[in-house]
């Protein structure tokens, strides 16, 4: 779980972008994979007491394995880019 502080200020209507490098274990094995799902919420839903709770919203699932999906497994730092993120996330 990340939460990316400072808030951001954008304009409503605008997109964000977000990009970041994430470290990744090259499994022998193709059964192996990894999935992670970007979620944000809003200012309005936002609960300082209990975070976590409120990220409903999907931007961007993805998926990797040893050959094929958003991103391929190796023993290096991934990058992984999300474009069209909406203002209201926080």
């Amino acid at each position: 779980d990340w939460l990316i502080s400072p808030l951001l200020n954008c304009p409503q209507g605008s997109m964000m972008n977000l990009s970041f490098l994430i470290a990744t274990k090259k499994f022998s094995s193709s059964s192996y994979y990894y999935s992670m799902e970007i979620l944000y919420s809003t200012e309005e839903e936002y609960d300082a007491a209990q975070p976590a709770t409120v990220f409903s919203h999907v931007v961007a699932t993805k998926t990797s394995s040893l050959s094929y999906g958003d991103f391929i497994m190796s023993e290096t730092f991934v990058p992984i880019n999300i474009a069209g993120i909406p203002a209201e996330a926080k």
